[in-house]
């Protein structure tokens, strides 16, 4: 999210603009390097007193918005996920029930891994490795059939 803001925000300013406080609550660091206009930054003196949760779902669809704007045909990689705090975890289930399950959407990994390996035939298999083509599909298909559900 931070790199996304310091590579969006010279020719998406609009973006950051309408995400301007999810982010902020999320990254409050930015502020040194984004405009933030002062009403913006008075916002910040609210109390944050009530449901602990409701917040952070509010905070992490905020960012989830912004997330799925800005880096619209990029994907997301999240590191040490088990040692993540509340509000991360949150935030990661959030990006994950608003992205597509079904895989279908052609810029998510699996369509650009399906499409880029298609090209891979059994008939360029035989024909670079010399593989015959009928046991390459048997060797596919024990694997296939032996990788669990």
């Amino acid at each position: 999210m931070r790199a996304l803001c310091k590579d969006r925000g010279a020719d998406r300013g609009d973006l950051i603009a309408a995400h301007l406080v999810s982010l902020l609550s999320v990254a409050p660091e930015l502020a040194a390097e984004i405009a933030v206009p002062a009403e913006v930054r008075a916002s910040f003196a609210f109390s944050r007193e009530g449901n602990l949760r409701d917040w952070t779902r509010r905070i992490a669809h905020g960012v989830t918005d912004f997330l799925l704007a800005a880096g619209a045909g990029h994907g997301f990689a999240f590191y040490n996920f088990e040692q993540a705090d509340p509000t991360d975890r949150e935030f990661v289930a959030i990006l994950r029930e608003r992205t597509d399950p079904t895989l279908q959407d052609p810029y998510c990994a699996f369509q650009l891994l399906k499409r880029h390996f298609a090209r891979y035939t059994p008939e360029l298999v035989e024909e670079v490795c010399g593989c015959p083509k009928a046991k390459f599909l048997e060797v596919a298909e024990a694997m296939a059939t032996n990788s669990g559900p």
